[in-house]
């Protein structure tokens, strides 16, 4: 709908951040890979305050 508005109205729209080539599976796999980092962030985050509380025990 962007595209016909500009059109109409004679105007070049250019995207910048357009990647013709990308596979139809890469951007699944580029959010599983962040699923994993937040997960594996959480995880290892909770098990560094828990042994910060230990040794100041």
């Amino acid at each position: 709908m962007l595209f016909r508005i500009c059109e109409f109205f004679h105007v070049v729209l250019v995207v910048l951040d357009a990647a013709p080539d990308v596979s139809r599976g890469q951007p699944l796999t580029e959010d599983l890979i962040e699923i994993l980092t937040v997960f594996s962030s959480r995880l290892y985050g909770a098990r560094s305050r828990k042994n910060l509380r230990a040794l100041a025990a």
